[in-house]
């Protein structure tokens, strides 16, 4: 059982009303190894072929992946997830189900400036506990708590991966805006954020920056609570860390807000760009430290 699975196996549900919608009085819903299009899986090339063998995990926490059974562009899509298992993300979740549902059955809309896609699952009560990835045709990715997620049809691996990211603890690092802004940089946010510390100044004294380096999800990989700032005399430290060192690298996510956002990495990486194909090792560590301590809490005493 991958990492995922075992943490929402042990996870306390959460609540269920963002996901669910009322209960079907049909069950519509396909068994999840069932192949229900017009063309044959035979006749499928061998890479999508290869994609839908991801899609068929059958662990009871398998992550459920929902595809519109009327798309013509399902075949790309089983052949990108072909080349999931080399993603370094794939550590944390290598168990998909795939599973088919009808236009009418699933309702999708497009909210927002930026129309991400929300859609509302009929779901039963024992799939509440699962985590579920809808694909729709169109609209911009988005992650509700951490058990659901939106995908147009035509998004690729590492955005996936980056959604992915989301609900194993990694905060965006590029400018939010409005809401999302102002949420997140004064602590509320849906996700725990393992990447991204945020600050009201960029200066703070000693004692400050030394709870804050105490603070930090990455402190582990900084020796020093000194190597987080540079001081400018009268117990004033400059916040920002030397080029190429794990630190305090400021970012502009809170800057809408009037807030100081830091990432440990001094470069861009795939929770900035989406484009980016770059996963540091301490990102990665990061979140099996995270799930390795949900783990732990989960456990029968």
């Amino acid at each position: 059982m991958n990492v995922v699975s075992k943490f929402f196996s042990l996870a306390v549900a959460l609540s269920s009303s963002m996901l669910a919608a009322p209960m079907p009085t049909a069950s519509w819903w396909q068994i999840p190894s069932q192949w229900p299009l017009t063309q044959p899986l035979a006749q499928l090339d061998a890479k999508a072929q290869q994609g839908w063998q991801q899609l068929q995990c059958q662990q009871q926490h398998a992550v459920q992946v929902w595809l519109p059974v009327q798309s013509r562009r399902i075949t790309p899509l089983l052949e990108r997830f072909a080349d999931w298992p080399a993603h370094p993300m794939a550590r944390f979740a290598d168990c998909f189900q795939g599973r088919f549902y009808q236009p009418q059955q699933v309702q999708c809309e497009l909210h927002g400036e930026r129309q991400r896609l929300h859609c509302k699952l009929q779901l039963l009560p024992v799939e509440l506990n699962q985590a579920h990835i809808v694909y729709a045709e169109h609209g911009i990715a988005n992650t509700a708590g951490d058990r659901h997620m939106n995908l147009p049809l035509s998004a690729h691996m590492n955005l996936l991966a980056h959604e992915l990211a989301h609900w194993l603890g990694l905060a965006d690092e590029y400018q939010l805006s409005g809401d999302i802004a102002a949420d997140f940089c004064a602590g509320r946010y849906d996700h725990p954020s393992l990447n991204v510390v945020v600050t009201d100044s960029p200066q703070l004294t000693g004692v400050e920056l030394k709870a804050l380096w105490q603070q930090l999800p990455w402190n582990f990989a900084v020796v020093d609570w000194q190597q987080l700032g540079q001081s400018l005399g009268n117990d004033v430290w400059q916040l920002g860390s030397a080029s190429n060192s794990i630190g305090l690298h400021a970012i502009e996510s809170c800057k809408a807000v009037g807030k100081f956002a830091w990432r440990p990495v001094d470069y861009f990486t795939a929770m900035h760009y989406v484009d980016i194909y770059a996963w540091p090792d301490l990102y990665l560590e990061l979140i099996e430290r995270q799930l390795q301590q949900r783990a732990m809490t989960q456990l029968p005493q």
